[in-house]
């Protein structure tokens, strides 16, 4: 409802640029990549723009010509086949048929600006140590938005950390993987010098150290939470996780030697290319690590997270369908079956947000109306009820695999990947085969040797 006088509606963020088209019907422009710097380009032709007085359109065109990252989705009309699919994606003229992703080196500060109590982390100073994953994990969306990877120097950090000390605050450290960060047992131990206790985002347990569990203990964590996704090597070795059980259980003896206790682990179902012995390796696994705890003197209780996979724009399964809901919902239940102790959680998310979510992560341009009419029946709640009335084929949406060569709603996007890396990731997976982590002077995906600022 939006015309000439109205404000525009800017959105940006790695869950609305990577597929940004159920929300194109709210907002006018996507900011794509990494905004640190590129905003203040966008905010300065945006004042170019309006001095000169341009219209709505001719503004939006204007920043879309003039600042790379910008996708104006008005500006791009998208056709569809007679089973629903886009076919094609046609720019006007003159607007460039691809917008590209925005990334930079880490060079300013990124920690905690407002540092009142009344934020959603008001007792912690949040420092982001790193940015990215070069893991590979072929579901997972960090290693591909965030790419490449990129640390912090350590001296930038132990700076960041006297800051959070000057303001009484507990240091929280960000980034894909904490134990990935090449000094963390440095820098673990500078905060516990300073007399500070620490939390961090994210643990791998082929990379944990003593150091690290220590600190966390020392600073009051009681939890450990690692995550093997998958409970066989089958199906870790198709994922890309690079994890093994004994990985796994040399980080439960760190942490209980270190007192903390309490065990994590986060689980998917319903991955590409699941068999029943998979669902089965995941009780498999947990028995194990139970035996393992139980042999070290460890007796407490271990908690599953489980919850389905959901298929990524940019990622190696982006093109494949989720499992059907009835399929997962009888592998959730043997799996409550099976780990019936009062020794086991399991914390299992709701199924219908999940595949509220399927639609939402790889949707085109229709599902807005699809939340338009949702939000009018109360939300949630109101979706099956919007999708009959609209005719939208949820099923459709979530359960059919997509062909390589299809046009994906998000195809306007380029993320800087060489166009065969992903489906050779997906031939890798199909096969089981190990893709290494990215190193200095790799070349295989090309965002290393491609454009940023």
């Amino acid at each position: 409802d939006r015309d000439d006088d109205d404000t525009l509606v800017v959105m940006g963020g790695p869950v609305a640029f990577f597929n940004a088209e159920p929300l194109s019907p709210f907002v006018d422009v996507v900011l794509v990549g990494e905004g640190e710097r590129f905003i203040h380009t966008f905010l300065d032709a945006y004042g170019e723009g309006k001095a000169q007085g341009l219209s709505r359109h001719d503004l939006l065109r204007y920043l879309a010509t003039h600042v790379p990252g910008v996708y104006v989705p008005s500006l791009y009309r998208h056709e569809y086949d007679d089973d629903g699919h886009v076919v094609r994606i046609v720019p006007e003229e003159g607007i460039p048929a691809k917008v590209e992703r925005q990334w930079h080196e880490l060079t300013q500060p990124a920690e905690t600006v407002i540092a009142t109590p009344n934020t959603e982390f008001g007792a912690m100073y949040l420092i982001e140590i790193a940015r990215g994953c070069g893991r590979h994990c072929r579901f997972c969306m960090a290693g591909y938005c965030y790419r490449r990877p990129r640390v912090r120097p350590l001296e930038y950090v132990k700076s960041a950390v006297l800051r959070g000390k000057a303001l009484g605050k507990k240091i929280g450290l960000m980034g894909a993987a904490i134990s990935d960060y090449p000094y963390i047992d440095e820098l673990v131990t500078f905060i516990r010098e300073q007399g500070l206790a620490f939390s961090c985002a994210s643990l791998r347990a082929d990379s944990i150290t003593p150091a690290i569990v220590k600190g966390l203990a020392e600073s009051g964590q009681k939890t450990i939470t690692l995550a093997p996704e998958a409970g066989s090597k089958h199906m870790r070795d198709i994922i890309n996780k690079g994890i093994t059980e004994e990985h796994l259980l040399h980080s439960i003896d760190l942490a209980t030697a270190a007192g903390i206790r309490h065990v994590r682990m986060y689980i998917m179902v319903g991955l590409p290319m699941e068999t029943d012995d998979d669902i089965q390796g995941i009780v498999d696994m947990t028995r194990r690590v139970q035996q393992h705890m139980a042999a070290i003197g460890n007796l407490s209780r271990i908690t599953l997270s489980i919850n389905p996979f959901i298929p990524k724009p940019f990622t190696p399964f982006q093109w494949m369908a989720m499992t059907e809901k009835k399929v997962v919902e009888k592998r959730l239940n043997f799996l409550k079956k099976a780990l019936k102790d009062k020794q086991i959680e399991l914390l299992i998310e709701p199924l219908r947000s999940a595949y509220i979510q399927g639609v939402l992560s790889r949707g085109d341009r229709r599902v807005g109306d699809l939340l338009v009419k949702a939000h009018e029946y109360g939300g949630v709640k109101g979706w099956k009820r919007a999708a009959k009335e609209l005719h939208f084929d949820i099923k459709g949406f979530l359960y059919d695999q997509r062909p390589t060569d299809a046009v994906m709603p998000w195809d306007t996007i380029d993320t800087g990947l060489v166009p065969t890396y992903l489906t050779d990731e997906l031939k890798k997976a199909e096969d089981g085969e190990f893709s290494i982590p990215c190193f200095d002077g790799c070349r295989r995906c090309h965002i290393c040797g491609g454009h940023h600022d």
